[in-house]
This record gives structure tokens, C-alpha cells and sequence, in this order.
């Protein structure tokens, strides 16, 4: 009995610790549950921000001198509109009366002397000097003068103030894109938090790492806060869109040698010759001599005599005695000015040389921010792999720490993308030459000759959805027409299915054929991607197109070096079923291919006759590169193609050469990347 009484005391005095044993094991459970969920939220997240952007190169440069973008909604900006005629022509004709009494009347006797009283009134014409009409003219000339000065300082002015406006466009853009980043950044530390905070309550870490991931997501509410305060108000909502991926819209500065003579001659020339213009005019003909011939009607009264009338005609000519030759003032203020701009432009070449030198530096490091932006993926591939191979050396901590890193990361490299367009704005701005007739030289249009529209039969081009989306349909056909494009590459992405119907529908009704544009990479990241692709032809046919082009790019991933095997054998597979379904539907295959493209890829598009559109970007010299693709030619034969990037050539006459040269090594199949520069947008 005693026995059992004991067991009954032990036993209620050890339940509480085990029941409690047992509740912290489940939370400890939950808590590592909770984990698992973070993880996979964090990894999707950071999935969703790895997709590498397409390539907008040339926006900058296209927001720069975009037309619709300017400062007319400012009031007080007009020109002068002063009427410098004078009516009736100012002859210098003066009507002038005088009298004259003498106060001693008998000075003389003799009439011809002297007079009592004299009365006269008539004309003067004051033929040259002050009052005249040559003098009138030339103060009209001075007033025109300073009205062209005046004009052209508000033209100057306007300008500045358009691309100011411009610029706070792509403040607001970038704001925007910075506001996605730090939302998903916040969703991340949100989620970070609340685990800590579990972690804190079961007593399992301490209160510091808790406080300080509380720190990081009060600075990021507070510049959400921030941002979202200076982005509410923007202004200019049509162009926003349009102008979305200005943070990848890359582009280059001219040379500066090339631009020393065009900045010696800008704007700030022309204003100083119209200074010097006025400056002249103004002290022009200041001691001039003058004549002036006098009609007269005269009234003579005498002592011993009545008054006399008769008419007169006299001429005045004063010229002034002036030993010291030229005008000294002028010639003082004319080379003062002359110093003075010699040394502003001397200032300013200094300055633009700095500005150029600093947007180089700048971009160089943007190079770095990327290239540490993939080491980190890098990284969390590995932590991926470790997750589904080893699941003792794979932590969830690391992971998101890493993420951190990676949102942190993307945020600088925004933020230096910024800084590099502020620079090239700046850049115009000071240069002072941004004009209808000076515009950048980067993206410029290749305008072709209008004399012979009939279609190049082998001359493509890329056609993206969101140029298309920007243009009508018959806009996009006068392009083609002008180019004498034969063959469009077309990615609609998301457009609307009527007007893209009806531009298939359009082009085919003009002999211009459509092939359906394929970039999305993802089919070569797996397997199955094969099977997708099939898939996705299968929606699009019955749509008018004449054929299939695939541009996919597995060489952007970063293990494709070392995974370079596997990634050629799925591109193979690709070639292989998409050519197979082509043949079946009666429609034709091409593809885009990089320069380093493995010969067992380039074996399979020659066996199965697909013509290869080779990428040769990002060097104007094609002798070199012809030379770095001979071994990649010479496999695939009559069925090389060549891919054009029509920024990296300096003028039409170039790209002209180019194709020459491509037609003296048996190359007749070309295409310009992209639709969005053979015209000026």
C-alpha cells in the first residue's frame, strides 16, 4: 500500500516536467516547420527576381529626344513678339518753326545786317546722323538683334527645363522600380521576423539579431515611405510606361575626341556671336557725322523797311574732330568677351572630359555590382543543390542570409544604373549641342534610300512586343517598307490578339512573312522543356505565321559552363522536335545562335538544314569576327545567317560596308536587331 502511494507521488510530481518536455518538442517542431515555409517563400521570391531582364539598350538616349516629352505646360517660357516695323517709313523729315528778336533795334541801318525780327519755318531732312532714316534702320537692326538673342536664350532655356522634366521622369521610374525591390525586401525581413520572434519566445536565441532585423525593417518602411511621398504626385503618366525598363536601357556616351569640336561650336557659341552682335550694333556710329539740308519759308523785318517773306534752302554738315582712331570702349568689350568665352569653353571641356571619365568609372563599377550579383546566385544555387543532396550540411539561415544579400545587392545595382543615366542626362545638358539638328548618336535610325522599296528577300529584323505595342500597324509596315524587310521575327508577348491578327494578316497581304518569336529560356533548363515547347506551338497555330524562330539562350544561366554537355544535348533535342513539328504544319525554322556555340549543335542544324542566325554584336569590325566563327561556319554551310545589332555601328554607310563584306564570304541571309532602331521612334 505505502508501494503504491509512492509510485502515485513520483508519478504527479514528474507529469508536469514531461507534459512540458513534450509541448516544447512540438514547438520546437513547428518552429522548424515554420522555417521550412520561409525557406520555400524566400526561395520563390528570389526565383521570381533572378529572371535576367531583356535588353532595352538605347532608351536613355530615346527619353533624351523624345519630342512628346517637353517643357510647354510652363506659361511664362514664349518668344518675343515685338513688332519692330515703324509703320509709315521714317524718312528723318523734322518740321521746324524759329523766331528770333533782336533786343537793340537800331544797331545798324543797313537791311542786309541785321533785323528787327526773323520768322522762319519749313523742313529739315536730316539725310545722315542722329534723327535720320539710316539711323532709324540701324536701331531697328539692334532692336531685331537683341529679340534673336533674347529668343534664342529661351530656346536654350526651354531645352534645359525639357530634359529637367525628363529627368524626373526617370526619377520616378527608377523610384518604382526601387519600391518593388523593397517591398520584396520587406516581405523577407517580415517573414524573418516572425520566425526570430518564435525562436525568442521559446527562449532559443537571444534578444540582439531580434532587435536588429526590427532596425532593418524600420529603414525600409522608412524609404518606402519616402520614396512613395516624392512618387504619388508624378506627372507625366502616358510616357511612364513606355519608358518602364529604363533601368535597363543602357547607353553609351560618343567618344569624347570625336565630340570636342561639335561642344566648341554648341549653343554657348551661337549666344556669344549674338552678344557680339548686339554689342556691335549698339555702339556703332556712336560720334558719327551728320548732314541735314533746310527748307525754309522766311520772314525778315527791318528798321526802316516792312517785313520781307522768302523761301530758303540751306544744308548743315557737322563733322567731329576725332585724332584718336577706332573705339576704344568696343574694342574693349569685345576682347573681354572674347577672353571671357575662350575661357567658359575652356572650363566646360574641362568639365565634360571629368563627366565622361566618371560615367566610364561609373559603368565600371555597375560591372562589378553585376558580376557580385552573380557570384551570390552562385551561392544560392549551391544552397539549392545542398537542399535536395544533403540535407545535414543544408541551412535555411544561410539561405535567406544570402537572399538578403541578393535583394541588397539589386538595390545597388539599381541605384548605380540611376546614377549612370543621371550622368548621360548631365552629360547633354552641359554639352549644350542637344537640338532638332544635334541629337545623340546612340541609338540613331538607319535611313536607307526610299528610291527602290521592293523587299530584300533574305533581310529580317526582331520585332518585340513592346515596340509593337507602341505602334500602329501601319506604322510598323511603312518601317518594313523603308527597310525593305523581307521577313519579321515577331514576339508579341502579351499584346492584343485583334491588331496582332491583323498585322500578321498585313504583312502577309504585302509579301512580308511572320515568323513567331521564341526567347524564353526556360525551355532549356529542364528536360521536359521539350514537351513545353511542344505545348506552346500548339497554341499558336492556324495564326498566320509563316514560320518558327527560336531564340534561346542557355548560356545566360550561370552553371551552363559547367553543365555544358547537358544544355547542348536539350538545345539539340529543341532543334530536332521544333523542326519535326514544322515540317508536319508546313512552316519554316530558324534560330539565333551566340558566337561560342558548340559544333555538336551547329552539326545538328546543318543535318536537319535550319538556318542559323549568328549573334555578331558589340563590335563594328566583322573581319574579326568572321574570323572568330570560320570553324562554325564551315559546318553549317549555305545555312549561316548573321544577326546585326545596328547600335554598334557609327553610321548607315558602315552597316552598308558590313553587308557588302558578309556577301564576299557567301553570308546573304541577315537580320537587324532590333525593329525598334530602323527608324527614329
Amino acid at each position: 500500500m505505502k508501494g503504491r502511494i509512492l509510485n502515485i507521488t513520483l508519478f504527479l510530481l514528474i507529469s508536469p516536467s514531461m507534459f512540458s518536455q513534450v509541448q516544447e518538442d512540438r514547438n520546437i517542431e513547428r518552429l522548424v516547420s515554420e522555417l521550412s515555409e520561409v525557406y520555400q517563400k524566400v526561395q520563390l521570391l528570389i526565383d521570381s527576381m533572378s529572371v535576367s531582364d531583356e535588353e532595352q539598350t538605347g532608351l536613355w538616349s530615346d527619353l533624351l529626344t523624345d519630342k512628346e516629352i517637353s517643357s510647354s505646360n510652363i506659361s511664362n517660357e514664349r518668344k518675343s513678339s515685338v513688332d519692330i516695323s515703324s509703320g509709315f517709313p521714317d524718312f528723318g523729315l523734322k518740321w521746324v518753326s524759329e523766331v528770333n528778336s533782336n533786343f537793340r533795334q537800331d544797331i545798324s541801318d543797313a537791311e542786309d545786317l541785321f533785323s528787327r525780327l526773323r520768322l522762319s519755318t519749313g523742313i529739315d531732312w536730316v539725310i545722315w546722323g542722329e534723327g535720320s532714316f539710316t539711323k532709324r534702320r540701324q536701331e531697328r537692326r539692334n532692336l531685331k538683334k537683341k529679340v534673336e538673342r533674347d529668343n534664342f536664350i529661351r530656346e536654350i532655356h526651354m531645352e534645359n527645363t525639357t530634359i529637367k522634366n525628363k529627368f524626373y521622369l526617370m526619377q520616378d521610374v527608377f523610384d518604382n522600380h526601387r519600391l518593388i525591390l523593397l517591398n520584396q525586401c520587406m516581405l523577407l525581413l517580415e517573414s524573418q521576423y516572425n520566425h526570430e520572434a518564435g525562436m525568442h519566445k521559446q527562449g532559443l536565441v537571444d534578444d540582439v539579431n531580434l532587435k536588429k532585423i526590427r532596425l532593418d525593417i524600420n529603414a525600409v518602411a522608412s524609404l518606402i515611405d519616402l520614396i512613395k511621398r516624392y512618387t504619388k504626385d508624378a506627372k507625366y503618366k502616358e510616357p511612364f510606361h513606355q519608358y518602364w525598363n529604363l533601368p535597363d536601357g543602357y547607353t553609351d556616351l560618343p567618344d569624347f575626341h570625336l565630340l570636342e569640336k561639335k561642344i566648341l561650336s554648341n549653343s554657348q557659341e551661337r549666344l556669344f556671336q549674338l552678344n557680339q552682335e548686339v554689342l556691335r550694333s549698339q555702339k556703332k556710329g556712336g560720334a558719327d557725322f551728320s548732314v541735314r539740308m533746310k527748307f525754309r519759308y522766311n520772314y525778315y523785318e527791318y528798321k526802316n523797311h516792312s517785313g520781307q517773306t522768302y523761301p530758303s534752302l540751306g544744308v548743315t554738315v557737322s563733322l567731329p574732330l576725332n585724332f584718336n582712331r577706332g573705339n576704344k570702349p568696343l574694342e574693349y568689350e569685345l576682347a573681354e568677351q572674347i577672353e571671357t568665352f575662350e575661357q567658359e569653353q575652356s572650363n566646360l571641356l574641362r568639365e565634360l572630359k571629368d563627366r565622361h571619365r566618371h560615367f566610364y568609372f561609373l559603368k565600371n563599377d555597375l560591372s562589378d555590382l553585376k558580376n557580385d550579383l552573380e557570384y551570390i546566385k552562385v551561392l544560392l544555387n549551391a544552397e539549392k543543390m545542398k537542399s535536395k543532396q544533403s540535407k545535414k550540411e543544408f541551412s535555411p539561415i544561410t539561405y535567406i542570409d544570402l537572399s538578403k544579400k541578393f535583394i541588397q545587392k539589386k538595390i545597388e545595382i539599381l541605384d548605380k544604373q540611376q546614377e549612370l543615366c543621371e550622368d548621360f542626362f548631365q552629360f547633354y545638358l552641359k554639352a549644350g549641342f542637344l537640338n532638332e539638328k544635334n541629337t545623340p548618336q546612340e541609338p540613331k535610325a538607319v535611313e536607307l534610300s526610299l528610291a527602290n522599296k521592293k523587299n530584300d528577300p533574305n533581310l529580317s529584323t526582331y520585332l518585340w512586343g513592346h515596340f509593337f505595342n507602341q505602334k500602329t500597324n501601319r506604322e510598323l509596315l511603312e518601317i518594313f517598307i523603308r527597310t525593305k524587310i523581307s521577313t519579321v521575327f515577331f514576339s508579341p508577348a502579351n499584346s492584343d490578339l485583334e491588331k496582332t491578327a491583323d498585322f500578321i494578316k498585313q504583312c502577309n497581304s504585302t509579301g512580308i512573312k511572320v515568323y513567331r518569336l521564341i526567347s524564353e529560356n526556360s525551355y532549356a533548363l529542364s528536360d521536359d522543356g521539350n514537351k513545353k515547347l511542344q505545348n506552346k506551338l500548339g497554341t499558336i497555330e492556324n495564326q498566320g505565321f509563316s514560320g518558327i524562330h527560336l531564340n534561346i539562350e542557355p548560356h545566360t544561366f550561370s552553371d551552363y559552363k559547367r553543365n555544358q554537355e547537358t544544355y547542348t544535348k536539350r538545345m539539340n533535342n529543341l532543334f530536332i522536335e521544333t523542326k519535326r513539328w514544322c515540317d508536319v504544319h508546313n512552316m519554316a525554322l530558324s534560330v539565333s545562335i551566340p558566337m561560342h556555340t558548340p559544333i555538336e549543335e551547329i552539326s545538328v542544324l546543318k543535318q536537319a538544314g535550319i538556318d542559323a542566325f549568328i549573334m555578331a554584336y558589340e563590335n563594328d569590325d566583322h573581319s574579326k569576327l568572321l574570323d572568330r566563327t570560320l570553324n562554325l561556319r564551315n559546318v553549317l554551310g549555305e545555312n549561316t545567317a548573321w544577326a546585326l545589332r545596328i547600335k554598334d555601328f557609327k553610321s548607315p554607310h558602315d552597316i552598308i560596308r558590313t553587308k557588302q563584306l558578309l556577301h564576299d564570304h557567301g553570308i546573304f541571309n541577315l537580320a537587324y536587331y532590333d525593329c525598334a532602331l530602323l527608324y527614329k521612334l
